[in-house]
């Protein structure tokens, strides 16, 4: 992705996108996919994830959050 425009997604990137929840928004934490924090990132970059911020606190200058994904409509699994 160092051109600005996210590479083809790979095999692997649609197994992942297989394995996430259809249409509900989960926690990236908690994806059932190997190194979810950077598959999710590749899907958003690709168009098919969207990302929300949740819960975002911030105490004595320590920032803490949760990021949540969800398909976009329309994202398929296949080519």
């Amino acid at each position: 992705m160092s051109n600005g425009k996210p590479n083809a997604l790979t095999a692997a990137d649609r197994e992942a996108l297989a394995d996430l929840p259809k249409t509900e928004w989960f926690d990236v934490r908690f994806a059932p996919i190997a190194r979810p924090m950077y598959r999710c990132d590749r899907l958003e970059a690709a168009g098919m994830l969207e990302r929300r911020v949740r819960d975002l606190k911030i105490v004595n200058e320590h920032v803490s959050y949760r990021v949540e994904y969800r398909r976009k409509p329309g994202a398929a699994t296949e080519g």
